[in-house]
């Protein structure tokens, strides 16, 4: 049986890959998990997270095991945390319920301006339609 040492080399399981002539190599990757941040980001459903920039664990893993491992085809549910995940993480992470408050809210303030600008563009553009199909100038 093999082992999946992350030192340990499989020969014929390596992936390989040319390019011009040069010989590319890959027979292990490296997994880096980042802390998670209360977010700013305005399509969030819920409180907004982030990727921190401080690395909390680095693995190393065999290719061939990670694929083996790796659930291929995920969900569209599964790629997504729900509104009450967000909440946990962000929890686990150490911020308050004050603080993730704040965050969603400011999150459903940019969502709301959006929306105002996008209805404001809107009727704008009907305007100027209106104007042109008349021969008028609309400023």
């Amino acid at each position: 049986a093999k082992s999946f040492d992350s030192k340990t080399s499989f020969g014929s399981s390596d992936r390989l890959t040319r390019t011009k002539g040069s010989l590319v190599n890959f027979n292990k990757i490296t997994i880096v998990e980042y802390d998670r941040r209360i977010g700013d980001h305005p399509g969030a459903r819920g409180p907004p997270i982030s990727m921190g920039r401080n690395p909390k664990a680095e693995t190393d893993i065999c290719l061939d095991k990670y694929e083996n491992t790796m659930k291929t085809n995920r969900s569209r549910r599964e790629m997504f945390l729900t509104p009450v995940q967000r909440e946990a993480e962000l929890r686990r992470a150490g911020y308050s319920r004050g603080q993730i408050f704040e965050a969603t809210q400011g999150v459903k303030d940019i969502q709301r301006m959006r929306k105002q600008t996008a209805k404001h563009l809107k009727e704008r553009d009907a305007k100027v339609s209106a104007a042109k199909k008349f021969g008028l100038d609309f400023h």
